[in-house]
């Protein structure tokens, strides 16, 4: 196959398509670590992230003051837990 045709070829299979590839060395460690999922390959971190900003596009933070509040308090309650336990060890 001439090589104007494979251009012409791919440039078909490829319209409108996101493309996304990432490297696996072993001195160049490719994965990230994420507060959902233990470690992932940081290609498929980027595709999750481009996912969700073309689902959502500018509403892809909606909900989030929510979720921090809960999580804010959560952590306060935890802290306070943390806190008593060792006041109370040390009373004894």
């Amino acid at each position: 196959m001439e090589e104007a045709q494979c251009f012409k070829k791919l440039s078909a299979l490829l319209n409108d398509k996101v493309v996304s590839y990432g490297v696996s060395l072993e001195s160049l460690h490719g994965l990230v670590v994420s507060s959902v999922h233990v470690m992932l390959l940081g290609v498929m971190f980027h595709a999750m992230a481009l996912d969700n900003l073309m689902a959502f596009g500018n509403e892809f933070t909606k909900g989030i003051d929510e979720v921090a509040v809960y999580v804010g308090l959560s952590t306060w309650v935890v802290a306070l837990f943390s806190l008593f336990s060792l006041f109370s060890l040390f009373s004894l």
